[in-house]
């Protein structure tokens, strides 16, 4: 190895220091890279000004400057994730970007980072569905690190599964969820634009896991899905960023609360 011109002997004692600074030069040159080619996908995806949107809030948040109503935000959910965590022994809070985490497949900018729910949506809904659970699958759809399916688990629905692409938050769920022995709990890694839907009654939850074109598709698919087997399906979309894609792919809501709307499919077969 060099030093300035001169080759550096193994023997030398800064040796072991010029070598880690290599490396370290080495890895950084690779994560520049790497995160230039994430962002140029997503420019090609998404175009400047969201790009540039997403690149301001990021930046705002690594220099310590988030606004006010984003810190409060950001303290609300601290607070739920500890109280969760602290009350279930678990790990689900915390906030992750896509780009810091290993993604199956190539939908990643498509994708929207982690952020847990809030329990309080989740158990609104089923509070309103009011459905006889034990006749119905719950499927998350971006389960993160499980924490929607660790509510469900309080209900008697026949089946919980859970989709999730990052491989980090995937091993996050499995842990939070090795103990446990419920024969009834699926984690599953994998991609929830190829998933195979199940063909039974379903709550479906989508905590705004994906941007446009990926919810559209989701949203088509699952619509596909009932076209193929009708029976009940109720969607669970908390934080509904893009409900147009649901309700042009043949959805309609049935409620409507601030955080959260409940979706089923349009029977169109009764039309005429």
């Amino acid at each position: 190895m060099t030093k300035g011109m001169e080759i550096v002997s193994p023997s030398d004692p800064s040796y072991t220091v010029v070598q880690n600074v290599h490396w370290l030069l080495e890895g950084t040159m690779t994560r520049v890279v790497e995160v230039s080619k994430r962002a140029w996908n997503f420019y090609s995806v998404y175009g400047f000004a969201e790009t540039a949107k997403v690149a301001s809030r990021r930046m705002r948040g690594g220099l310590g400057l988030p606004s006010a109503r984003q810190k409060a935000d950001d303290e609300h959910h601290k607070a739920v994730d500890a109280r969760f965590d602290r009350v279930l022994g678990t790990d689900t809070g915390g906030e992750f970007h896509l780009d810091r985490l290993n993604v199956l497949g190539d939908n990643w900018t498509a994708g929207v980072g982690y952020l847990a729910s809030d329990p309080v949506w989740i158990e609104q809904a089923l509070l309103w569905l009011a459905l006889d659970w034990s006749q119905f699958t719950f499927l998350d759809l971006g389960s993160g690190k499980g924490r929607a399916l660790l509510i469900a688990r309080q209900y008697s629905f026949r089946r919980i599964v859970g989709v999730e692409f990052a491989e980090e938050l995937h091993r996050v769920a499995c842990r939070n969820f090795s103990g446990l022995n419920d024969a009834r709990c699926e984690l599953v890694l994998g991609d929830a634009t190829t998933y195979e839907v199940p063909s039974e009654p379903l709550v479906v939850y989508p905590y705004n896991p994906f941007r446009p074109p990926l919810h559209g598709r989701v949203a088509d698919r699952l619509a596909a899905s009932w076209r193929r087997y009708r029976r009940p399906i109720h969607v669970v979309y908390a934080y509904p960023a893009h409900l147009s894609d649901w309700l042009q792919a043949g959805w309609v809501e049935t409620y409507s609360a601030t955080d959260f709307v409940v979706l089923r499919p349009v029977d169109d077969s009764a039309a005429g």
